[in-house]
């Protein structure tokens, strides 16, 4: 065995440093100590750690429900480090998601060799529509957010967010007595099962019963507002991605067209305005 300068190694994680021990033997490293200094010299040459960092923090600066510690627990680095490599590439920490923010790292992640979303998503919503005629919401949104957990998580933070700005604004008894079809709408949007459903979202009856938002509206007997600003958060989520393709296609230059969507969007659209017509403190807040 080749001699190296010796140091002391710390075994902070015991579970950590077996499977290295048995993955390095797997590779057919001589010693840990050898696999350990590829993967320094890797993370180095940022052929590792950083790729998923610029993938995660892109979805930070895209998505309302990612958060810092979100980013740091799923590229694997402690918060701490994450804020300091963000400083290093002059990465903002926003106050609001914005577009500008996104494109910053969008450029990263080209530079790096790595594929954003919007290609990912552009790719999916070809293969979906290639496959039917008509794309249901559910259809959209499971192409743009494969993954059910971030799918729900989404939606449920903007509908959140949506609820909590409208009772920054308005009483309960006005948000219902704003409603031309009260009784129709109740049997519309109280049923929050269905809803989850049609938009292809994890339906968890437990930790919705304890929503204290939810609670507090079924205590007043507004349930229906929930499940309204579900559907509502839910088209604009679809609006969003497909502008954010859009925007993306033109900054760069991208050829791949998605005329087989053009239908969609359009009816997207028509059913959100509807929904704002029909919901006047909805198109009154701005939402």
């Amino acid at each position: 065995m080749i001699e190296y300068p010796r140091t002391t190694l710390f075994i902070i994680e015991k579970e950590d440093w077996v499977s290295a021990k048995s993955l390095a033997e797997k590779l057919g490293y001589s010693s840990v100590s050898e696999y350990i200094f590829d993967l320094l010299r890797a993370d180095r040459e940022h052929r590792i750690s950083y790729h998923s960092l610029f993938l995660e923090l892109e979805k930070y600066y895209e998505l309302e429900h990612y958060t810092l510690g979100l980013v740091a627990d799923r590229a694997g680095f402690p918060e701490r480090i994450l804020i300091n490599l963000m400083q290093e590439f002059e990465l903002p920490f926003p106050e609001e998601k914005k577009t500008e923010n996104a494109k910053l790292v969008h450029k990263l992640l080209l530079q790096y060799r790595l594929v954003p979303r919007e290609v990912d998503n552009i790719l999916r919503l070809k293969a979906e529509s290639l496959k039917r005629q008509v794309l249901s919401d559910a259809d959209i949104l499971y192409a743009v957010f494969p993954d059910n957990l971030e799918r729900t998580a989404e939606v449920l933070t903007l509908t959140r967010d949506d609820v909590f700005r409208l009772l920054e604004n308005y009483t309960l008894e006005k948000l219902c007595k704003s409603c031309e079809a009260l009784v129709e709408c109740r049997e519309k949007y109280s049923d929050l099962r269905s809803l989850f459903g049609r938009f292809g979202l994890e339906y968890d009856a437990e930790a919705l019963d304890s929503d204290p938002l939810i609670e507090n509206l079924r205590k007043e007997n507004c349930v229906q507002l929930f499940g309204q600003m579900l559907e509502y958060a839910s088209l604009s989520l679809i609006k969003r991605e497909f502008e954010r393709i859009e925007s993306f296609q033109f900054d760069q230059v991208m050829t791949m067209k998605l005329e087989e969507l053009e239908e969609d969007k359009e009816r997207i659209i028509k059913r959100r305005e509807q929904i704002k017509k029909e919901l006047p403190y909805v198109a009154a807040s701005n939402l």
